[in-house]
């Protein structure tokens, strides 16, 4: 498979440093680091408690073994769906086994899906909002401008658990119509799900932007 790529959006940079408060960015005409979009939805009223009754409830150990094994494979399945997306032909080459499984179960549908490949861990970010961070990928999927994020999970998500990927999603979807001047007229949040099928999940970005997160940030 040959994904094409093109040019629609100009990249940017932006400096990432990390605080006590977690990851910000210093973009272009900002006064102060903007809050990364992962920070802020983890800054939630209730997120961080609700976390750590569950770290509570597991154990310290087991919570701690579960979060590196999920960080570092969810890292490695980014890694490799970005090379493949790039149309690197050594995509699988010194990857984890798990890993390597876990993209395998995508790759069929990531080939049906995408056609046009626009961005790939771009930074972005909104004065509006004041927030930043860089999107997995914006492309053509079904022939729709997207904002796609990929995920990995021990375990199939229902709908109403991944509110903050519809969140994250929609942000960046604005954040492309204030830099750029084009709205996505979806999202898709691709899951690669442990011994399971993967898991899509569509959005509408101009719904979630309603969200009372949005709204506080303003």
């Amino acid at each position: 498979m040959e994904f094409i790529h093109e040019e629609r959006f100009q990249p940017f940079e932006i400096e990432a440093i990390m605080t006590e408060q977690g990851r910000k960015y210093w973009v272009p005409d900002a006064s102060e680091p903007y809050e990364s979009v992962t920070t802020a939805l983890g800054n939630q009223p209730g997120k961080k408690q609700a976390i750590q009754e569950w770290r509570n409830r597991v154990g310290f150990e087991e919570a701690n073994r579960i979060s590196r094994i999920a960080t570092t494979r969810g890292t490695a399945v980014h890694s490799i769906i970005e090379d493949y997306l790039d149309n690197k032909p050594d995509y699988l080459e010194n990857r984890m086994p798990d890993a390597v499984v876990m993209f395998k179960t995508l790759q069929p549908i990531l080939d049906k899906a995408i056609s046009k490949v626009y961005m790939q861990e771009s930074p972005l970010w909104s004065h509006k909002y004041r927030l930043a961070g860089r999107v997995d990928c914006v492309a053509e999927v079904n022939g729709k401008l997207t904002v796609v994020d990929f995920k990995t999970s021990m375990k199939p998500k229902k709908r109403d658990w991944i509110t903050d990927y519809y969140l994250q999603t929609a942000a960046y979807s604005h954040m492309i119509h204030e830099l750029y001047g084009e709205m996505p007229s979806q999202t898709v949040i691709f899951i690669a799900v442990q011994d399971s099928t993967p898991q899509i999940f569509v959005g509408d970005p101009n719904v979630h932007i309603q969200h009372s997160f949005f709204k506080e940030r303003l």
